[in-house]
């Protein structure tokens, strides 16, 4: 999950109004290739945006804003990097988290 706007919450300024996440796995050894596997703009766009939201919230505290990317996927072993940038290039601060929740 990510987050821009919302920190404006907590007393941020200078957020990212609109980030999204870039999930890429390395597809060789080196690590120097990669294959994207999900972008997220908004977690609202995700088909489970009411599993992400209750999850957020439930396990985390959190209270995502409908800006916020998001994603919930079960990753096979591997090595894997993340893009975190604002859709429109805007600089800004944001703050990305990745957890395990499984059960």
């Amino acid at each position: 999950r990510g987050r821009g706007a919302s920190l404006a919450d907590f007393g941020v300024s200078n957020v990212m109004s609109d980030p999204q996440i870039q999930l890429f796995r390395y597809t060789n050894a080196e690590k120097t290739q990669s294959e994207l596997l999900q972008l997220n703009d908004n977690y609202t766009s995700q088909s489970n945006a009411s599993e992400i939201s209750s999850k957020a919230k439930e396990l985390l505290n959190v209270d995502l804003k409908p800006t916020d990317p998001g994603m919930i996927l079960e990753l096979t072993p591997g090595y894997y990097t993340i893009q975190f940038e604002s859709v429109d290039g805007a600089t800004g601060n944001g703050w990305i988290g990745i957890d395990d929740i499984t059960d």
